[in-house]
């Protein structure tokens, strides 16, 4: 019946496959139905809710946003306006850290660098038992998003307000890796971009503040210079058609060794920069 209703509603602007899994994501996240799903007449709270989904999606507001949920690596987090929805390739950059560190049997540090959701620090919490991991964000209110996952989800991070480029006094010490997500488009190149995307999600987080794209990594590498020792890591998510700016940044001076790795798409899309 749910899919009719959006095939209907929906049809002039998703495609049948997209209005599936649009039904699949509204029963099982905005309603909380479970397989199988219950065959009845909907309650008057769940119609309520779901006229509002149709009305948001018509109105270009991603579905995570419609859900409150977004599946990310192997887990399940809340998201909304404050934060940026997880994308497939954070996930990757989750999974390099977590497959170069798995067998690592003593402590290790992380700090992770702009965590909005979470996302980063929460998915090497679930995997990295051994890691104390410390999340960074400028954001009070995306902070409030990454520690609501973190109850849900029962998983142990350290979260602080920090405004990176101004004052990182409070993480000013060694880590065995460090790793972001960081903001890196510049302010001119909106016009180009998913106007959903300018819409609906938080300029913050995608932003930078200057005409520099790459201004969060070179600070990220002035920081990391300072506060690692041979062998530590940096892992950084990339702008793909900046990848080799960024990969100089670090590799300029010879202070770390760099290897650019490349998405399940084939783009340049993560840094791994080990100290000299």
């Amino acid at each position: 019946m749910t899919f009719e209703i959006f095939k209907e509603r929906l049809g002039s602007q998703f495609s049948e496959r997209e209005i599936y899994e649009i039904t699949r994501a509204v029963k099982e996240d905005l309603l909380n139905w479970s397989l199988p799903y219950p065959e009845r007449e909907l309650t008057t709270e769940e119609k309520i809710r779901l006229e509002d989904s149709l009305i948001a999606l018509l109105s270009g507001t991603p579905l995570a946003y419609v859900t409150g949920v977004s599946h990310f690596y192997d887990f399940k987090l809340f998201v909304d306006q404050n934060v940026l929805i997880p994308r497939p390739e954070t996930a990757e950059l989750v999974h390099t850290v977590i497959q170069d560190y798995k067998t690592v049997s003593s402590n290790f540090s992380i700090l992770e660098i702009g965590t909005g959701s979470g996302c980063i620090a929460l998915g090497l919490s679930k995997h990295l038992s051994m890691a104390d991991i410390t999340a960074i964000e400028t954001s009070p209110n995306a902070l409030k998003v990454a520690q609501k996952n973190a109850r849900e989800l029962g998983l142990e991070v350290t979260w602080l307000v920090v405004d990176f480029l101004r004052d990182f006094s409070s993480i000013d010490k060694n880590w065995d890796i460090i790793t972001s997500n960081p903001p890196y488009i510049e302010p001119q190149e909106r016009d180009r971009m998913d106007p959903h995307v300018i819409m609906h999600e938080p300029h913050l987080a995608l932003f930078t503040e200057e005409n520099n794209g790459l201004i969060f990594y070179q600070k990220i590498y002035e920081f990391a210079k300072e506060r690692q020792t041979s062998g530590q890591k940096v892992y950084l998510e990339m702008n793909e058609f900046r990848s080799d700016e960024i990969d100089l940044i670090f590799s300029n001076q010879q202070m770390y060794k760099t290897k650019i790795l490349y998405d399940l798409n084939g783009k340049p899309r993560i840094l791994r920069a080990i100290k000299n």
